[in-house]
């Protein structure tokens, strides 16, 4: 099993903070996209999709600030893990209930110009896996042997973890 200890670790931050920058991009062009075609076609499902990849795009930031901490105590970059877990659930899934509760008490929205959302929603699809496949890439030069379940409760690599689970979820 290979361990690093806080020299190696902070000399693989660009590794790490490429990951977690470019799955940033990433999700702040899906917000984009789903944000115009929420707008566009009064869908407060693209909405609210919006603003799942908004609150995406605030985990990567978190964990960007973590990796910053982590460089002065390495033990920081956990906690910004968490930091980044509790942000995720909580948030996105408040906004998700306010914005299925004002759906329901006013039905009258109308939604049009739905291909364009789906447009969205396989573009938006193609992007998180391209993402997805960036940071199984950077975990996989760790692997050595061990099993990817072994591998992602071992590695000391949070921000990419992190990166896996989310774009997982999506």
């Amino acid at each position: 099993m290979a361990t690093c200890n806080v020299v190696d670790c902070v000399s693989d931050e660009e590794g790490m903070n490429s990951v977690v920058a470019k799955a940033l991009l990433t999700n702040l062009l899906i917000a984009a996209l789903k944000m115009v075609a929420g707008l566009l076609g009064g869908s407060p499902a693209m909405l609210a999709e919006a603003a799942h990849s908004v609150v995406d795009s605030l985990t990567e930031v978190i964990l960007l600030g973590g990796s910053w901490h982590a460089r002065r105590w390495a033990s920081a970059r956990y906690f910004w893990g968490l930091v980044a877990s509790i942000n995720m659930f909580a948030i996105g899934g408040l906004y998700a209930v306010w914005e299925g509760y004002s759906a329901v008490t006013d039905p009258s929205q109308e939604v049009s110009a739905m291909w364009f959302s789906l447009a969205v929603l396989a573009g938006s699809a193609v992007l998180e896996a391209t993402s997805w496949v960036r940071a199984v890439r950077v975990l996989a030069s760790e692997r050595s042997g061990r099993s990817w379940y072994q591998l992602l409760r071992t590695t000391r690599d949070t921000e990419t973890k992190a990166v896996i689970v989310e774009d997982s979820t999506d």
